[in-house]
């Protein structure tokens, strides 16, 4: 018997957890998602909408499951947490929100206004060599408030020396490409046609310019500090494209 209902349980958890799909800046946000970005503040908001897809109204509300390498987040105001009609500038793990009321009700195939609910960190870390995180469920409420699943949960990553995909996508529309962006030594580079490199450190000081030719080659960086620097590519026929990459 004992059986029988844990997965009668799981089938209904299942169920539920079809109902809602969130999504972040127009795009689908994956369950155990890890969305990262490398700029702190408005630049990197994430808008968000909940949309219903299931043929009944449902109540969520937003819960923190984690936070790392930000501990005075519940009083440092560094944050903007935003969930109609509720916004926090600073939370702590286990904060549900909106607070007000039940939660967001969303009809049976409706969704949110996604100018009401969005993320936006402006911490850059405790330890400022290291990521910030934030890890965040979507659950659903009864009609007290009390939480009866989850539907999903992403994270949040500000990471200063990660590189955006853009900025990738920027690179391969200048037909540059590197190995890695991780460097110990040198940088390992494939150019389809000839272009210069700027290095600048994070400061906006230039550092190096090095003449880049066409085809695969390693440029010589062991001299360098570690430290974080932006790479920035100009073309023969004048495309140019920046990337952050990491010194060790």
């Amino acid at each position: 018997m004992k059986k029988i209902i844990l997965i009668a349980s799981l089938l209904i958890c299942g169920l539920t957890q079809a109902q809602v799909s969130v999504f972040g800046d127009g795009n689908e946000i994956n369950d155990g998602q890890i969305i990262t970005v490398n700029e702190l503040g408005s630049s990197t908001q994430l808008d968000l909408v909940f949309s219903n897809t299931s043929t009944e109204s449902v109540t969520i509300r937003m819960k923190v499951k984690s936070i790392t390498n930000n501990v005075d987040a519940g009083s440092n105001n560094s944050l903007q947490l935003c969930v109609q009609p509720q916004c926090f500038n600073n939370i702590n793990v286990d904060t549900t929100i909106p607070t007000v009321g039940v939660g967001v009700t969303i009809d049976a195939g409706s969704h949110t206004n996604g100018v009401d609910n969005h993320f936006k960190n402006s911490h850059p870390g405790d330890d400022t060599s290291m990521p910030v995180s934030y890890e965040f469920g979507v659950i659903t409420v009864d009609g007290d408030g009390n939480e009866t699943s989850e539907i999903m949960s992403f994270t949040y990553t500000y990471d200063a020396t990660a590189a955006s995909t853009t900025d990738f996508a920027a690179l391969q529309n200048a037909g540059i490409s590197l190995k890695s962006t991780i460097i110990t030594n040198s940088i390992e580079i494939d150019a389809q046609q000839g272009a210069s490199m700027e290095l600048y450190n994070i400061n906006g000081q230039l550092i190096k310019t090095v003449v880049i030719a066409t085809g695969n080659q390693a440029i010589d960086l062991s001299s360098l500090n570690t430290a974080v620097y932006i790479a920035r590519f100009t073309t023969e026929d004048n495309k140019t494209a920046q990337i952050r990459v990491v010194k060790q």
